[in-house]
């Protein structure tokens, strides 16, 4: 549960270093590839970005779930790697 936590917490930090950093030197590029797993996720719900039908308020939203979802299991993951590794539960 600790793990857990912990990859959610760093999953959350990663999707939000675009917001903190903004404008700082080349930082808006980078943002941008951080942000690229989330929007690649939400191009599936909305094929046409913010321009499906009447819009897509929650086209952002859903890129920020993703964002945190997947860098979260990233991270679990890698926490569980070293932990085997290690051999300690």
């Amino acid at each position: 549960m600790k793990r857990l936590a912990v990859a959610l917490a760093i999953g959350l930090v990663i999707t939000a270093l675009p917001f903190v950093f903004r404008g700082v030197g080349r930082w808006p590029r980078a943002g941008y590839y951080i942000w690229w797993p989330g929007l690649m996720v939400a191009a599936t719900f909305y094929p046409e970005g913010i321009h499906t039908g009447s819009g897509s308020p929650a086209y952002i939203f859903v890129a920020i779930f993703m964002n945190v979802l997947i860098y979260s299991l990233c991270a679990l993951g890698i926490m569980s790697l070293l932990v085997k590794l290690k051999g300690t539960k």
